[in-house]
């Protein structure tokens, strides 16, 4: 029988937040941060699994569970870790969806602009103008200025969090598999999400919603 899990993840930025895109605008920015159609700001899926599979990890390591590496993957029967979070060679049992504003927000934001183009997803943005240090000689370094585009902090994203299979790790006592404790635990563990932490940048608070395992929902 295959097991279906889902809940959503609440991610609200203690601090500005930086999702790099790898482009700049003109000018102006130097770093962009990431934005859908629309122009609104939001976290890649892929951002929040990669922080859960470290802590993953950590946590693997910690209770002296074996498990493989990026660069060495399971090539047989896949280690908790693989199948967790998936690897090159094994598919993972969890699907992160991107962390996203409130679509009532955006809604009212569109329809602000159309009457005060003044007023835009921009409200939403910020702009960090650094500079960089040289280690040899502890000086600014010359001709290295550089503005850094950033989500706004205290606004709340939501991601949806799916899993799907039918070999997850259930105990006989536990009605959560090994796999969605292992999952929680990671995310209970991120602190920070996104580029630029040593200037400030990405801190965040994280809430697990109400889990659902084939559409009941369980009591921790």
């Amino acid at each position: 029988m295959t097991t279906k899990i889902e809940f959503e993840l609440f991610i609200t930025p203690l601090s500005q937040f930086h999702i790099g895109t790898g482009f700049g605008m003109g000018k102006f920015i130097d770093k962009t941060t990431s934005r859908d159609k629309l122009g609104a700001i939001y976290i890649p899926g892929s951002t929040i699994k990669g922080k859960a599979k470290y802590f993953g990890r950590q946590i693997a390591m910690s209770l002296g569970v074996d498990y493989c590496r990026d660069n060495q993957p399971c090539k047989g029967k896949p280690c908790a870790i693989c199948k967790t979070f998936g690897s090159p060679l094994h598919q993972g049992k969890f699907f992160f969806s991107d962390a996203k504003i409130d679509k009532r927000l955006i809604k009212v934001l569109r329809k602000e602009e159309q009457e005060n183009p003044a007023i835009s997803m921009r409200f939403l943005l910020s702009t960090r103008t650094g500079t960089k240090i040289d280690r040899r000689t502890g000086t600014v370094q010359e001709d290295y200025l550089f503005t850094t585009e950033s989500g706004m902090r205290g606004i709340k994203l939501t991601s949806k969090i799916y899993g799907r299979g039918n070999d997850f790790t259930f105990s006989d006592e536990k009605r959560i598999p090994f796999e969605l404790l292992l999952l929680k635990n990671s995310l209970k563990l991120i602190t920070h999400l996104g580029g630029g932490s040593s200037r400030g940048f990405g801190r965040v608070k994280l809430d697990i919603g109400k889990i659902y395992i084939n559409g009941e929902e369980v009591d921790e």
